[in-house]
């Protein structure tokens, strides 16, 4: 199985800044493409910025911040958030067009449409179909980034127009329901768990590196991620076990020390959570 690191964080344009593949130094790319083979796994660590992901062709399971092997299909799209962490198998041979708008563009363009909907946990991963006017706009994209004549501007300009044709082509409820968990909770709050969280193990510590105290960061949190504290850290603590298994070289007992769990338990909690065993996981 091959693996690759960084994928939502990959630029897709030339030093020249045209369209190409690689990322310029310290630049978060705003459109991109990605090929996956089948049976080949990806997995990234904090996603540095929301990503829409437009599936052009194949079918993949997906699983992200507590929702595990949700099955994607070709002509579909789907949102990863800023934070997450993620981990997604091709079924098939799969090509994905990625959309990382700058999220003032987002904001501008969806703020009023979601603005009024309730924060809540999520079961599953919003999906999309991708009606025949918007996948005929993402291929053209698609054909332009072949031909290495995406520069910056451009995909800028493009991505302001895709957003405009998510808003003609969908109803307010499809978008709503689509971009709720993007525009929840507070925001300044929300950078400041996911800025210190990885050094965090409990509430108590969460609370503590964030100076408030253990009632405040409850009551703040439900409301911005629309989950309990405990919950969040126990699915980041699974994301960054995944991580390590898929990108790491460190040995299962050791894996199993540094998580607390025995060598077995390891190996059925990973078959439970990802479908495989820490061993195929990185075969």
């Amino acid at each position: 199985m091959e693996k690759e690191q960084g994928m939502l964080n990959r630029s897709n344009y030339r030093n020249d800044q045209r369209a190409s593949g690689n990322t310029l130094p310290g630049e978060v790319p705003i459109l991109g493409l990605t090929h996956v083979k089948a049976d080949q796994s990806i997995a990234q660590e904090k996603v540095e910025r929301l990503t829409l992901l437009f599936v052009l062709s194949g079918n993949l399971y997906f699983s992200t911040a507590g929702i595990e092997n949700q099955p994607v299909d070709e002509g579909h799209m789907f949102l990863v958030l800023a934070g997450d962490n993620f981990y997604m198998r091709a079924i098939t041979e799969v090509t994905l067009l990625r959309c990382a708008p700058p999220l003032e563009t987002l904001y501008k363009r969806m703020a009023d449409i979601v603005s009024d909907s309730p924060s809540r946990e999520r079961k599953r991963i919003p999906v999309l179909p991708l009606q025949a006017l918007l996948l005929r706009e993402l291929h053209t994209i698609q054909e332009m980034m072949r031909a290495g004549i995406l520069s910056p501007y451009v995909q800028r300009l493009k991505t302001e127009l895709v957003l405009s044709v998510l808003r003609e082509l969908y109803a307010k409820g499809e978008l709503a329901a689509f971009f709720t968990q993007a525009f929840t909770g507070d925001h300044e709050f929300k950078a400041q768990v996911l800025k210190v969280y990885s050094n965090a193990d409990s509430v108590k510590e969460l609370a503590y590196k964030m100076n408030i105290s253990i009632s405040t960061l409850k009551r703040k949190f439900q409301s911005a991620f629309g989950m309990s504290v405990k919950q969040w850290l126990i699915q980041k603590r699974k994301e960054r076990l995944l991580h390590d298994i898929t990108q790491t070289k460190m040995s299962i007992a050791e894996l199993a020390e540094k998580y607390k769990l025995t060598g077995n338990y390891l190996s059925t909690f990973c078959r439970e959570h990802f479908g495989k065993s820490p061993t195929e996981l990185r075969s």
